[in-house]
């Protein structure tokens, strides 16, 4: 009964030396030293929020989201400019910069509607006003 624990060693010694899978790739994103380059002018109408407290104005900086046309997600991120603030149910025309403009191109025509989908959440609902052609 004394060579069972040392068969565990062995197994688990073999176990260790299998080779193991590389990590997954990260995933691709906008470069913080890039300069932002809009691809489109959209119209963005931010939906209330689900908890009363949360219903503020966003502040300005740099918002990264997912654009979803019907059921394709698109990375992206606009900012809100300096000395202003988004009021929620109103409409704001916004500049967005694409990740990929190339693979993105198609579902962005002027007048394409789109949802905003920061985390597990839709956030706002918008229209494409006009496409910036020599990024697109």
């Amino acid at each position: 009964m004394l060579w069972v624990p040392i068969i565990g060693n062995v197994i688990a010694w073999l176990i260790g030396k299998l080779p193991r899978r590389a990590p997954p790739a990260e995933p691709a994103t906008f470069d913080a030293a890039r300069a932002f380059t809009p691809h489109f002018l959209a119209e963005l109408t931010l939906r209330p929020p689900a908890l009363p407290s949360h219903d503020v104005p966003l502040a300005p900086g740099e918002y990264r989201c997912a654009l979803v046309v019907d059921n394709e997600g698109f990375s992206a991120r606009w900012f809100v400019p300096q000395g202003e603030m988004l009021a929620r149910g109103k409409p704001h025309a916004l500049d967005i910069e694409l990740l990929s403009p190339e693979t993105a191109a198609a579902r962005f025509p002027a007048g394409a509607v789109f949802r905003v989908l920061v985390g597990d959440s839709f956030i706002a609902d918008g229209r494409v006003l006009e496409s910036h052609a020599p990024h697109i």
